[in-house]
């Protein structure tokens, strides 16, 4: 194994393993398939605050394709909001293995924009039409 792959499952801890396993997307798929993006991420020269800019760019352009309505666009949002997971884990792996590229302010955003998902539940709705779906996509995210 090498140094860097040591360095990013040291980095990965018990506590952060249980939050994982409460979500079986984010556990079983997510940060599984993370670990090698984040690798080679790192050798490109990414850091979490830059990883975390391109998250937001995924999850904000997952927003209007969700609620767009049209199946074709809304299946694009779809990949965005499952993409968006993905660079969400990678951004934290980063942060993690490697404490001294993660910055204060890259911690603070990270958290705001952990978040989007959150308003995917109100785009679905708003996206599969009708006067119930955003409440009920409001009601999933309780």
């Amino acid at each position: 194994m090498s140094d860097e792959k040591a360095e990013l499952l040291k980095g990965y801890s018990e506590e952060k393993k249980a939050w994982d396993s409460t979500f079986p997307w984010i556990y079983y798929v997510a940060r599984p398939v993370s670990f090698p993006l984040t690798l080679a991420l790192r050798r490109l020269g990414a850091t979490p605050d830059g990883v975390t800019v391109f998250t937001a760019v995924l999850g904000l352009a997952s927003l209007p394709a969700l609620a767009s309505g049209v199946p074709r666009v809304m299946f694009w949002g779809g990949l965005f909001l499952l993409l968006y997971t993905i660079f969400d884990c990678v951004d934290g792996n980063l942060a993690r293995a490697w404490p001294r590229t993660a910055t204060r302010a890259g911690k603070y955003w990270d958290g705001l924009v952990g978040n989007f998902y959150l308003l995917s539940y109100f785009a679905l709705g708003i996206g599969l039409g009708g006067e119930t779906w955003p409440a009920i996509g409001a009601f999933i995210t309780i």
